[in-house]
């Protein structure tokens, strides 16, 4: 067998030799895939937390979109509710402005005449409060009204106060036999259309034609 020199490196050496340099490049590769996992579990979790701020921003916009529709909905039902009763109001007051305006009538002495000044001065004043509330009044509300006191005027503001669609709903509650107008109406025609005013916005009754 012949014999090696000193310094040559033995067969079992090599094997360590390369033993070592697997396990170097081993190690070397489970580094790499180590640090790759790492890169990726990071980028995993940086996208779901961006999904997961994603997603609880548009709860939150959701959120805030329903509580403002929400809050739209209470101030306009609250809104309607004062309008109704708003409404309501102005209603039972056209009646007692009514009711005075028909007292100026019989209040005075018969001997005085209907041309008294006293008398007509406290007609036209019931006159212009009982306009006055009626133009906060909505027609076809209280069109019964609305005629009687100025369905035969001409003026500007009586034309203002009766309009076609309480014209309309007047025919419709107090026809006229003889032709297409309005019949004769009585206080109690004219009550029993404001109590159905209000019935209706109580909500207790069909609101009138239009």
């Amino acid at each position: 067998m012949p014999l090696l020199p000193p310094d040559t490196p033995t067969f079992t050496d090599q094997l360590q030799g390369w033993g070592s340099l697997v396990a170097a490049v081993a190690a070397v590769i489970g580094l790499g895939v180590t640090i790759w996992i790492a890169v990726r579990d990071q980028k995993a979790g940086e996208e779901q937390r961006k999904e997961d701020r994603a997603d609880a921003d548009r709860r939150l916009a959701e959120e805030r979109q329903a509580a403002a529709e929400n809050l739209q909905r209470q101030l306009d039902e609250q809104r309607d509710r004062d309008r109704r009763y708003f409404l309501i109001q102005q209603l039972q007051q056209s009646g007692d402005l009514y009711a005075e305006y028909k007292g100026t009538q019989r209040e005075f002495r018969p001997g005085l005449g209907p041309d008294d000044p006293g008398r007509r001065h406290a007609e036209r004043i019931a006159v212009q409060r009982l306009r006055a509330c009626l133009a906060t009044i909505p027609s076809p509300y209280a069109s019964l009204l609305r005629v009687e006191v100025f369905g035969s005027s001409t003026a500007e503001k009586a034309t203002l106060v009766v309009d076609e669609a309480s014209r309309r709903e007047a025919r419709r509650r107090v026809p006229d036999p003889d032709n297409d107008g309005v019949g004769s109406i009585g206080d109690e025609e004219i009550y029993r259309e404001i109590a159905d005013n209000i019935d209706e916005l109580l909500g207790r009754k069909a609101p009138p034609d239009e």
